[in-house]
């Protein structure tokens, strides 16, 4: 706001109903005494919240990245801007995103409102202790994200976990997250990301019943094996995003076990969508699968599945001399297709042909972008 013209403050400062979210980089004014800066910020915090109206906020408080341990004064005078922040103001959240110390520091008298917040985000900055005692009074919470935390999930004490429908993980090793899945009973949707090493032992089986929507975005290993362990009978909603990285070996039964995972579900899979699998482990994967409505796929350039893709998987091309016109092969459903890949080449026209001959018509508006072309 300080950037702006007179006008705008006016407008910032005055006009009510207008902050939906507020963001709190406190390391914005580290110059300053401890003291000040916790002025500021409180009056900044205070000025948002109050031009809100009477709408809730998504709260996100950033910590100072090169925080340690060791800097005991710079933490306390962090957990102090918080505390405050915290006992003022948050009655006024339904989502929140903080260092999960920072939270863990504010677990007392300060949270006694958070009986509304419905959206939580973690991230693991600061690294301070290793056991989080969560406030017990979080009843509405319901959206959980994980990001770059290091210990297992179960050292989240009184989290609720049954009550969890959405959970998401960022560089967060998936075998910590064994023991926190089976008690979310009431999970509709995952996305999970893991870092692209895994050394740890294999999972243990996991049954999700009410999972409706699944990502794994990890390294091929991790998705085998996780896949393997994982049983989904709700399951309509599927991608798999293989982690790039050019010296990761291949695992020929990817696609396979994939397919498996897919044929435990009861319900049909209706979206579709995996990126830098190989061409072989495409096929594997959605090969006979009638029900798919959505199929979302990224290739990578050196890659065959592109022309996998077109002459066969989507729509079968005849020979030139064969009497039959051309037939849909695997997915009679199919009503959107997305390709993803940083060139196209000569591709395209294969495309556009598949798909008007696909839609029956001489008319298509095709809209090619910088990579990755759609």
């Amino acid at each position: 706001v300080s950037h702006v013209s007179a006008h705008w403050r006016a407008v910032a400062s005055t006009t009510p109903d207008l902050w939906r979210k507020v963001e709190l980089d406190v390391v914005a004014l580290d110059t300053i005494s401890q003291k000040d800066r916790l002025l500021v910020f409180l009056r900044f915090v205070n000025l948002a919240h109050n031009q809100s109206g009477t709408r809730p906020v998504c709260m996100s408080i950033t910590p100072q990245l090169n925080l340690t341990i060791n800097d005991l004064r710079g933490f306390q005078d962090l957990v102090a801007i918080v505390r405050r922040i915290a006992l003022n103001f948050s009655g006024r959240w339904d989502e929140l995103s903080i260092d999960i110390h920072m939270f863990n520091s504010i677990r007392g008298s300060e949270v006694k409102t958070l009986s509304s917040l419905k959206r939580l985000t973690l991230s693991d900055k600061l690294r301070n202790i290793s056991l989080y005692r969560l406030p017990h009074n979080l009843s509405q919470l319901n959206h959980l994200t994980l990001l770059n935390c290091s210990t297992p999930a179960t050292r989240l004490v009184n989290m609720p976990w049954s009550q969890i429908t959405h959970f998401g993980t960022q560089n967060v090793a998936i075998n910590h997250l064994g023991p926190a899945l089976r008690q979310m009973s009431a999970l509709t949707h995952a996305h999970l990301s893991a870092p692209a090493s895994y050394d740890g032992p294999v999972f243990q089986p996991i049954c999700l019943l009410h999972l409706r929507d699944l990502t794994l975005s990890c390294s091929q290993a991790i998705i085998c094996e996780f896949a393997k362990s994982l049983t989904t009978p709700s399951l309509s909603r599927f991608r798999a995003i293989v982690s790039p990285g050019p010296d990761a070996p291949r695992f020929h039964l990817l696609g396979q076990t994939l397919r498996a995972l897919i044929d435990r579900s009861s319900a049909p899979i209706t979206y579709l969508g995996l990126q830098h699998l190989s061409a072989e482990d495409m096929k594997d994967t959605f090969e006979g699968l009638p029900s798919v409505e959505s199929l979302d796929l990224s290739i990578r350039e050196d890659s065959d599945a592109l022309n996998l893709i077109v002459n066969e998987l989507v729509w079968k091309t005849l020979p030139h001399n064969s009497t039959e016109s051309d037939v849909p092969n695997l997915l009679p459903n199919l009503q959107m297709l997305t390709i993803r890949r940083a060139r196209l080449g000569g591709a395209l026209p294969g495309i556009i042909q598949m798909v008007c001959s696909r839609l029956n018509t001489q008319l298509i508006t095709s809209g090619v972008h910088p990579p990755p072309s759609r």
